[in-house]
């Protein structure tokens, strides 16, 4: 059987195929890659797109294994517009060149996923659902003015950030587009089968968890070896990912506990110190927090310590008291994921999916994202039970072991693209051929 697998940009397999950096997002690719490789009977080539290639080039790799990577033209606008018909022969006659047998689409969130959903008609297609513009569109900007909190734009960068919030908005409606013509989705929790439903009732589903890396299976927290009131939380470039959340409760936490520290990893403007440049660099949102650390008095306790490889990560989450996620809005929380899978303490937004692996007081705490004091009160009654901490991480490490194991014993990829091909278990397709 062969597939293909579409992602807005080189990530995971085609990303080290082209031999280029696979950004700072998209692991769940390379982690769902590495589950499926095994499988012999399963062939992968790959469609990614990037402002590197230029309009109307077709770049191609192939790995020793013989996948073949083609990389098409990003389009400067990426989202919220309809597709070039350039854009569109492209893909038909990268799709004519592969002959896949099913075409599998990485999300929703960009103009290049959309139009290969309303190509090749004859091909059976499913989203793999990670975000999901529908919903987000709502909290776009991290509903700044309802938390009583503003950000001071230039003038260039309000009309920008306008159009964007326009565009982002724009999208759910090329998102639904999207899902309505590849008529299959692959999801991993009601709150997007949800959604979904609305969209089209009678949408076909198929379940295939996304779990973190390996290598967080291999770190296991421990209290008596992490750094005491030590923070680890999510990359946040705007803000959605709500930061700035956890820095106002941060500001109440030090009152009881002065040696706070809070560890953000990600791309930001910073100096050899970790900490948010003075220059005129910053982008909107790393000025406010700026402004924001200063008036609260928190420059001794946030670092900024760049961008980390999983493993990484792994080692910041067991050498940290807990871990939060602030954001207003998430999908799956890969990183609430991560992080209760080396079993360290988590706070966390009640948003999207989260309810339903993480239970409030059992495998970690809830809170609204407007309510940075409840945040700062179930922090500060972490750090003062040692106990309670380590009973919680336990408790977490554990319920994401137990839904790891579930799925790997139950859910494939081949599998669903059987079941959506009508295969029985004992046929395999091949280039549109059936063989017994």
């Amino acid at each position: 059987m062969k597939a293909l697998w579409v992602t807005a940009s080189p990530l995971g397999p085609s990303a080290r195929i082209l031999g280029v950096a696979a950004g700072t997002s998209g692991g769940w690719v390379q982690t769902i890659y590495e589950e499926t490789a095994p499988e012999k009977r399963l062939h992968l080539d790959f469609l990614c797109f990037s402002k590197s290639v230029k309009r109307g080039e077709i770049r191609t790799a192939e790995s020793a294994e013989g996948e073949k990577v083609y990389c098409l033209n990003m389009p400067g606008v990426p989202f919220g517009v309809e597709p070039s018909e350039t854009l569109r022969k492209q893909v038909e006659t990268v799709i004519a060149a592969v002959k896949p047998d099913i075409i599998q689409i990485w999300g929703t969130e960009t103009v290049v996923q959309n139009v290969v959903a309303s190509c090749a008609a004859h091909i059976p297609k499913v989203v793999f659902l990670q975000g999901l513009i529908g919903v987000h569109a709502r909290y776009y900007g991290g509903r700044l003015d309802s938390i009583g909190l503003k950000m001071h734009r230039r003038p260039g960068e309000l009309i920008r950030f306008l159009a964007h919030k326009r565009q982002f908005a724009r999208q759910a409606d090329f998102e639904k587009k999207e899902l309505r013509e590849a008529e299959r989705i692959i999801i991993d929790n009601d709150f997007l089968l949800s959604y979904c439903r609305s969209v089209k009732p009678d949408i076909q589903t198929y379940r295939y968890r996304l779990n973190p890396n390996r290598i967080f299976e291999q770190y296991e927290w421990s209290i008596d070896k992490c750094r005491r009131h030590r923070i680890f939380t999510v990359f946040g470039g705007g803000p959605d990912k709500g930061l700035h959340q956890l820095i106002r409760a941060a500001a109440i936490v030090k009152e009881s506990f002065p040696d706070l520290q809070i560890i953000i990893p990600g791309v930001f403007h910073t100096d050899e110190r970790g900490k948010l440049r003075d220059d005129g660099v910053l982008s909107p949102y790393e000025r406010f927090m700026k402004s924001l650390i200063k008036k609260l008095n928190l420059d001794d306790n946030v670092i900024f310590c760049g961008r980390m490889s999983p493993e990484g990560m792994a080692k910041q989450l067991v050498g940290s008291h807990c871990f939060v996620n602030p954001s207003v809005m998430e999908t799956h929380a890969g990183s609430l994921r991560e992080a209760m899978t080396v079993g360290v303490p988590s706070v966390s937004t009640y948003c999207g999916s989260v309810g339903e692996f993480l239970q409030e007081g059992i495998t970690g705490w809830l809170y609204r994202y407007e309510e940075h004091e409840v945040l700062a009160f179930k922090l500060k009654k972490l750090f003062d039970d040692n106990e309670l901490a380590v009973r919680a991480g336990k408790a977490a490490r554990e319920e994401m072991r137990l839904l790891r194991d579930a799925a790997r014993r139950s859910e494939s990829l081949f599998g669903i693209y059987n079941e959506i091909l009508g295969c029985c278990e004992q046929t395999i397709i091949v280039h549109g051929r059936i063989i017994l």
